[in-house]
C-alpha cells in the first residue's frame, strides 16, 4: 500500500500518546465493517 498498512498507521505513537483518540478508530472500524457488509451484499 503507498501508505502503508492501516495498523501501522492506527497503532503510531508520537511523543507517547496515540495519532487517534478512541472515538476515531472507532468510526474507522465501523466505516470498515459497513464497506465489508457492502461487498458482501
Amino acid at each position: 500500500m503507498s501508505n502503508g498498512s492501516l495498523e501501522k498507521i492506527t497503532n503510531t505513537v508520537i511523543a507517547d500518546r496515540c495519532m487517534f483518540r478512541p472515538e476515531r478508530l472507532y468510526d474507522t472500524a465501523l466505516g470498515i465493517a459497513r464497506g465489508i457488509e457492502y461487498l458482501h451484499q
